[in-house]
């Protein structure tokens, strides 16, 4: 819905042009996520760890800056590192529901979203 109001009030007529036009304006956007199966019983301790002892670089990008988001029952369920560079972060989520811990990661590449994707699995497997 939210696109077709923009597209509505734009001079274009077809949504692929308009996204054109934006990637043109703001730059494309490299992103992916892995839902990382995860059966250990601390999997409710693995983020409130790791935000004690946050890492200073993930895949060799310096961490400027840490978002912590708490569950309805008060515990750190999610962590974003916020990383150089325009675009960069990496986001940890525990599922409450299901044995997973969801990562998330935009980059300036495909290449670089997969490196930090996959510091985000060196992250919560160590």
């Amino acid at each position: 819905l939210l696109f077709i109001e923009m597209l509505a009030s734009s001079s274009y007529t077809l949504l692929s042009d308009y996204v054109q036009s934006k990637r043109k304006q703001f730059g494309e956007i490299f992103y992916d996520r892995i839902d990382y199966i995860y059966h250990n019983d601390d999997r409710d301790d693995k983020l409130p760890a790791l935000e004690k002892h946050s890492p200073k670089t993930i895949a060799n990008f310096s961490v400027r800056d840490v978002a912590v988001f708490y569950s309805s029952r008060g515990i750190v369920n999610g962590l974003k590192f916020y990383l150089e560079g325009k675009t960069r972060w990496l986001l940890l989520r525990s599922s409450e529901t299901e044995p997973l811990i969801r990562i998330y990661a935009e980059g300036e590449s495909h290449n670089e979203v997969q490196q930090i994707l996959n510091s985000g699995i060196a992250l919560i497997t160590t």
